[in-house]
């Protein structure tokens, strides 16, 4: 039995160093890839928003794709409530166009509105957005916020007021332990003292406009995390994991384990789960947080109960169910 469980392990471990040294080697391809012939040219259009840059205390880079070449309600919603909290916002889209039509829906919020060839990803939308910004220095914040949510449920000022106040250089609405601890994407957000700095400068230099979603995921969305800790900076989120998990558990205590639901016999094992898909009600009814993800809704990939979702936003949150709806009927 020993000789056994030895052999499985040598073939996990030459399996596991086969996986990362193929990835490396993609990512070093795909990264000279994108230098030669991809971020040369990575424009097709940039308009005038109305607001004047530096007119705001924070810059929001915003990354929006929509099949249909259109800016959805949901959307303009998001960047009314990002405007009244204070952001400006670069918007990047990598539609295929968008009409004059739909960039006076959001000009009033907009210093910048972009359409981009559809490399990198949200990454690649970010770093043209900082591009097109230029200088930071008449900023206070600096955030990223993609168009994969709906929402916000709740005001987003208590929100940024959170981040203000705490001791967090970097910080973002949900955090996940999904291969280590990091800021779930779809909001960061930069104190000063960070994006004025070297690091903060390194890291956006670094990224590239690779075309394979998991190194985006592997190298950018978790790594973010992962650098800005390595460079001592502090990371934490307005909805805790540990916090919301912990909630859930007692929420759950007296649940026998043959009545367990997918989620609980998970965390009750220590397993990360992604918060936003297999804890999205209790994040919304008890941690105040202001969204939802749009995968959840239109896949819902993880096969969580759903329950009767517009019923239960009705109850816990003011939103209009329309938008989501009417989104939902046109993609899905």
């Amino acid at each position: 039995m020993a000789k056994t469980l030895t052999k499985k392990t040598w073939r996990q471990m030459l399996l596991t160093a086969l996986k990362t040294t193929l990835g490396s080697i993609a990512f070093i391809v795909t990264s000279v890839v994108s230098l030669l012939f991809i971020e040369p040219f990575p424009f097709k259009k940039i308009a005038a928003g109305t607001l004047k840059p530096g007119s705001c205390k924070a810059l929001c880079i915003f990354s929006h794709f929509d099949k249909h070449d259109l800016i959805d309600a949901y959307v303009v919603r998001l960047l009314q409530e990002l405007h009244a909290c204070g952001a400006e916002v670069i918007f990047v889209s990598t539609c295929k166009s968008l009409g004059t039509d739909e960039i006076k829906k959001i000009a009033p919020y907009c210093t910048r509105i972009a359409v981009r060839r559809n490399h990198g990803k949200d990454f690649g939308s970010y770093k043209f957005g900082l591009q097109l910004a230029g200088g930071l220095e008449p900023y206070e914040l600096v955030l990223f916020v993609n168009d994969s949510v709906y929402g916000p449920f709740y005001p987003l000022q208590p929100v940024f007021e959170f981040g203000q106040k705490s001791s967090f250089d970097v910080w973002g609405i949900t955090d996940s332990w999904q291969t280590h601890f990091h800021l779930q994407g779809y909001f960061v957000a930069f104190k000063k003292n960070v994006f004025l700095s070297k690091a903060f400068k390194r890291f956006w230099n670094g990224v590239r406009c690779i075309p394979l979603r998991n190194l985006i995921v592997k190298y950018y969305e978790l790594g973010l995390t992962k650098f800005f800790l390595k460079k001592s900076y502090r990371a934490g989120a307005w909805c805790d994991y540990m916090e919301v998990t912990q909630k859930f558990l007692q929420q759950s205590e007296g649940v026998e384990a043959s009545e367990e639901s997918i989620t609980l016999e998970l965390i009750r094992k220590k397993r990360p789960v992604n918060p936003c898909s297999h804890l999205w009600n209790i994040l919304i009814s008890d941690f105040k947080c202001p969204f939802i993800k749009r995968d959840l809704l239109a896949l819902n990939p993880d096969g969580i109960d759903l329950g009767h979702w517009p019923t239960f936003l009705e109850k816990h949150t003011g939103y209009d169910r329309g938008l989501i709806l009417s989104h939902l009927k046109r993609v899905v």
